[in-house]
């Protein structure tokens, strides 16, 4: 599994470790799917962010097709066989609209889903989206 480098200060990256638990569990989603969305809750600064980019590489390495969004800090990583999707993405980025980027994300980061379903039904397919909670008190 490659662990991923995030950048803890300019110039000084941290690989992703000590995880194992968080880790098991995302091969134990992988296997046996999930109905419903899963949401994690804890306090600011325990490294959920970092999971789910991490959580982003596994899934990858399972074979899913894979959207991680996060909407407060304009960013997004994408691994699908779905090229436009990824170019919308860019594109909501780079656009200038009178609706804030961050809700224009969010919104994307649905639809996009809802056309990898229609390209392939029930395909391995996960949308990882961060940060949802700020996003929300943000735009109340």
């Amino acid at each position: 599994m490659e662990r991923v480098k995030l950048l803890f200060t300019p110039g000084f990256e941290v690989e992703f470790t000590d995880r194992d638990r968080g880790i098991r569990q995302i091969y134990e989603f992988s296997e046996r799917g999930t109905r419903y969305p899963i949401v994690v809750y804890c306090p600011e600064g325990c490294g959920k962010t970092s999971w789910l980019k991490q959580t982003t590489e596994v899934l990858k390495e399972l074979g899913f097709e894979v959207i991680y969004v996060n909407p407060l800090h304009k960013e997004f990583i994408t691994y699908t066989g779905v090229k436009e999707i990824t170019k919308k993405f860019t594109n909501v980025i780079t656009e200038v609209t009178e609706v804030p980027t961050e809700i224009r994300l969010a919104m994307l980061a649905t639809l996009a889903i809802k056309e990898l379903l229609s390209k392939w039904g029930r395909k391995k397919i996960a949308l990882l989206v961060d940060d949802v909670f700020k996003l929300l008190v943000l735009i109340g």
